[in-house]
């Protein structure tokens, strides 16, 4: 009975998130991506709360220096305020500062891309979770938006690539978010590529086709 408790009460506070921006925002022409997003971003934060805070704590906890409801509660306090004080700053770096947004096309193949990279991370966080490994949330987020831009350093030291990505609703070309990042890439200042020849390395696909 224990068992089931959590993973009810983890899937009613996604139920409410999503609930909450349906009735917040509903009326967007793009409420059902934003839903999507938010019901994504709240699957992450309950694993950030299960693996990264429990990092933080832990050994304190452990210790026997604070209680376990003392460290949630110093948890809730400090992560919410360190979020709403400085966490700007990282959402401008993870937003604009790892890729160039221009790499993967229109704004709606960066913005489903991004939603791929935060559900990524949030699989891989609940993975490590499952298994007792603690991981960095950092480094899982920041490695989910790095695709293109590791595919074009690789393809620059000689080796060949296979770069996929997700399939857009509706699309002819089933590659068309990853070939657009190659061209991208070959029009971008200061170009990816050392060469543009560079660029020949990199074969496209798609993850429901070519995983």
């Amino acid at each position: 009975m224990h068992n089931f408790i959590r993973p009810a009460i983890a899937a009613l506070f996604l139920v409410a998130v999503g609930w909450f921006v349906d009735f917040r925002f509903g009326e967007l022409d793009h409420a059902a991506l934003l839903i999507f997003a938010a019901v994504v971003g709240g699957y992450m934060a309950l694993n950030i709360g299960a693996n990264d805070v429990a990092n933080n704590v832990g050994p304190a906890v452990g210790a026997f220096a604070i209680t376990l409801g003392g460290a949630v509660l110093i948890a809730v306090i400090f992560e919410a305020a360190g979020a709403l004080i400085a966490g700007g700053e990282v959402v401008k770096t993870v937003k604009k500062g790892i890729i160039d947004p221009t790499v993967l096309g229109s704004g709606q193949s960066y913005i489903w891309a991004m939603c791929a990279a935060l559900l990524g991370a949030a699989i891989w966080l609940n993975l490590a979770t499952a298994l007792g490994a603690p991981v960095s949330t950092t480094h899982s987020i920041v490695g989910g938006v790095m695709g293109a831009g590791i595919a074009a350093q690789v393809s620059n030291a000689g080796l060949p690539v296979v770069l996929l990505d997700i399939v857009p609703e509706g699309a002819s070309n089933r590659n068309v978010i990853a070939e657009g990042a190659v061209q991208k890439m070959l029009k971008v200042n200061p170009a990816p590529f050392m060469h543009r020849r560079n660029a020949r390395r990199i074969t496209t696909g798609n993850v429901e086709d070519h995983l």
